[in-house]
């Protein structure tokens, strides 16, 4: 039972990411939004120019009423780009406000920046506690035998 909780807790730390999306426009030709997405052992990063981006949209999907997942897509030139993860555990009305806040960018040529960030990392605290239980025996174990 140890082994599944640790296991668990891997998996879930796994989870936790960070999507941040930070758009500069200075009316020169090499303006950038730059798209930076960080996990627990990875990082990702893409530049694009900011004329490319035509805004946003949120994707709800889901076989039933019970599973609606919902995920942020920023529409470009060159297609979609996803956002944020695809996720159930996500909270509607914060991708909805971030996907709003990208299309109002897009769409209105005189807002000079914009900083939008979706935070998944509660998932870290979850798979600790899953972790802390899988090893609390481990580590009550080694500290009985050292107090002998």
């Amino acid at each position: 039972m140890r082994v599944y909780f640790i296991a668990l807790g891997i998996c879930l730390l796994t989870f936790a990411k960070v999507s941040t999306l930070t758009c500069e426009r200075a009316f020169v030709k090499d303006d950038k939004c730059q798209i930076v997405k960080h996990g627990f052992l990875w990082s990702e990063e893409k530049n694009i120019p900011v004329d490319e981006l035509k805004g946003a949209r949120m994707i709800v999907g889901g076989r039933d009423i019970d599973s609606y997942t919902y995920q942020v897509v920023l529409v470009t030139n060159s297609g979609d780009i996803p956002f944020s993860p695809n996720s159930n555990f996500s909270d509607k009305k914060e991708q909805q406000e971030a996907a709003s806040r990208i299309d109002n960018f897009a769409r209105s040529r005189n807002k000079t920046s914009l900083d939008v960030s979706l935070d998944d990392r509660w998932w870290v605290a979850v798979g600790l506690i899953s972790l802390t239980i899988g090893l609390y025996p481990y580590l009550f174990k080694k500290n009985l035998l050292n107090s002998k």
